[in-house]
């Protein structure tokens, strides 16, 4: 059963469906690695409000909101030695630098007040905690850490040490715990001993009020190109798999436009034999009455009463008759596909025979022929090779002109194969006829058919043998019978 052809309009929402569905596969995954990104870098991010949570805590374990810089700094070099944490930071209300630790990081006053910026290999977070921000249960504001540096122009301030303390019996001596500075009433408030001036003073230069992270973002970065990578490969098979399909929608079409077309020449085929049958038949039935005419025309010529003129007349009939009838005998052959019968046969053999028969006509053309290659035998039907052999030297004899020279050679090729060649020295055929000679009806000879080379190939076709057209070496045509396939002991060519 033959499916119905598809039509070439049905075939392009399919193609633009495919394309549609790869599109939305390419989208959802560039959808989906965006989330992958915003995750990653909100991951990134949630580390960073860690680093700083940490370094707050570690900046507010100082005694009455101060920390010495030597330990802090000490602290951040050890969060800075990791993969993760390129510098950090820590400036006073100025956007000045307080303590640094890692490797030199962006300019405080050129960052916002708050916020991230992210660049090709870092990422600069700034105030993700505020350390001036109170954390006790009472809500009460508190002062900004203050950095204590080891400078000696700071001692002030320092706390009292104890051998400091006033020794006049009129002093009112200070509560004990933290110099006589009492945390639970004055939590991170002015130490006594500082003005108040000095105070506010030292919370602008030294106070933390902020901090600027860098982060490094290289295995950010590793894993994103991995999973982009991943995606295009993804992307890519996609596309394979959309483009297969269409691949073989498109084939399937085209199956079934070349079943449909098959069948019609199935079609077509079967009316030809039988037209080439009734063809047959009728140039069969023609060849009666042709020689119902040529006998009459032969026996009027032979009358006594008959007039000169009427037997010139008659043997014209007789001439044309001849030749009409030759036409016919050679379209009936072709008419009727050869069934060879295999046996061994001598081709060299075949061809003195042949030979022979054409004697009359190589003596007419002062013409001979010439064998070369030793003896050898083949599979074929003798019938048909002597046919196919005197059409092609009869082509031959046609060809030359006087004093022609037609040369018949045999030989054996190495897969053992026989090759069987006809050549002359005549005018030989043009270059863009050599394939269109075999043709029905196609001839350079005026005289000539146009079936005897069409008989041929077709006698080959049966045989399994290839034939073909060349320049000869003569400077003529030479026709080259090959892949004749070797037999055992030839019977006597009769």
């Amino acid at each position: 059963m033959v499916h119905a052809e598809p039509k070439e309009r049905l075939l392009w929402p399919i193609r633009i469906g495919l394309a549609g569905v790869w599109i939305g596969i390419v989208v959802l995954l560039a959808v989906e690695y965006g989330r992958v990104r915003e995750q990653a870098r909100d991951n990134l991010l949630q580390r960073a409000r860690d680093i700083s949570d940490t370094i707050a805590l570690i900046s507010r374990s100082g005694r009455i909101g101060m920390i010495r810089e030597d330990r802090l700094k000490a602290t951040l070099d050890e969060l800075v030695r990791g993969e993760l944490l390129r510098s950090v930071m820590l400036v006073n209300a100025l956007g000045e630098t307080v303590v640094a630790a890692g490797e030199p990081g962006a300019s405080p006053p050129q960052l916002p007040h708050s916020g991230v910026r992210w660049e090709p290999d870092r990422v600069i977070v700034t105030n993700v905690v505020d350390l001036g921000a109170d954390e006790a249960s009472d809500s009460r504001p508190r002062n900004p850490t203050i950095v204590i540096p080891e400078s000696k122009d700071d001692e002030r301030i320092r706390p009292p040490r104890p051998e400091d303390a006033p020794t006049s019996p009129t002093t009112e001596a200070p509560p004990p715990g933290d110099g006589g500075w009492d945390r639970k009433r004055h939590p991170f408030g002015r130490p006594p001993w500082i003005s108040e001036s000095e105070f506010r003073d030292l919370i602008e230069r030294r106070g933390v009020h902020g901090f600027v992270l860098t982060l490094n973002t290289a295995g950010m970065n590793r894993e994103l190109n991995r999973d982009l990578r991943m995606r295009t490969l993804l992307a890519f098979v996609a596309l394979l798999a959309v483009g297969g399909i269409g691949v073989a929608v498109s084939s399937w079409s085209r199956f079934n436009r070349l079943l449909l077309r098959l069948v019609r020449s199935q079609q077509q085929n079967e009316h030809l034999k039988e037209m080439n049958l009734a063809a047959a038949g009728l140039a069969h039935e023609t060849r009666n009455p042709l020689n119902l005419i040529r006998g009459l025309a032969q026996t009027m010529a032979q009358q006594e009463d008959t007039s000169p003129e009427t037997r010139d007349r008659s043997r014209q009939i007789v001439e044309e008759l001849d030749r009409v009838t030759y036409r016919l005998n050679e379209f009936i052959r072709y008419s009727k596909p050869p069934q060879p019968r295999l046996a061994p046969v001598d081709p060299s053999a075949v061809a003195e025979n042949v030979r022979d028969a054409l004697a009359a006509d190589l003596e007419e053309r002062h013409a001979a022929i010439r064998f070369e290659g030793g003896p050898a035998t083949v599979e074929a039907d003798e019938m048909l090779l002597r046919q196919l052999l005197f059409n092609l030297l009869l082509n031959a004899v046609q060809a030359v002109g006087e004093e022609g020279e037609i040369v018949v050679t045999t030989k054996q090729q190495a897969d053992r194969t026989l090759t069987l060649s006809v050549e002359d020295n005549g005018p030989g055929v043009p270059a863009e006829l050599r394939d269109e000679i075999f043709r029905p009806y196609m001839t350079t000879n005026a005289a000539g058919s146009g079936l005897g080379l069409a008989v041929v190939r077709q006698i080959c076709a049966a045989h399994d043998w290839r034939i073909v057209c060349t320049e000869s070496a003569l400077g003529g045509a030479c026709f080259t019978v090959s892949a004749m396939r070797p037999g055992g002991k030839a019977s006597p060519a009769s």
